[in-house]
């Protein structure tokens, strides 16, 4: 059983992980690309939001592998 502090050092690294991505994903699309600004934050928004559900799941599958 993780503690609360653990479990929320969890979901903050993989906040910092999914928000590094998104990052880079939009300096990808602004610099490569000639997209808008809306449109570029339309792609990065509902990703940066879709962290927060995959989240525990990317989290319970790293605590299921480190049962093993």
């Amino acid at each position: 059983m993780t503690s609360i502090k653990h479990k929320m050092s969890m979901y903050v690294s993989v906040a910092v992980i999914v928000s590094v991505v998104t990052l880079a994903l939009y300096l990808f699309l602004n610099y490569f690309t000639s997209l808008p600004m809306f449109t570029i934050f339309v792609i990065i928004v509902p990703l940066f939001l879709l962290q927060w559900r995959f989240a525990p799941k990317i989290i319970e599958k790293a605590n299921d592998l480190k049962k093993f």
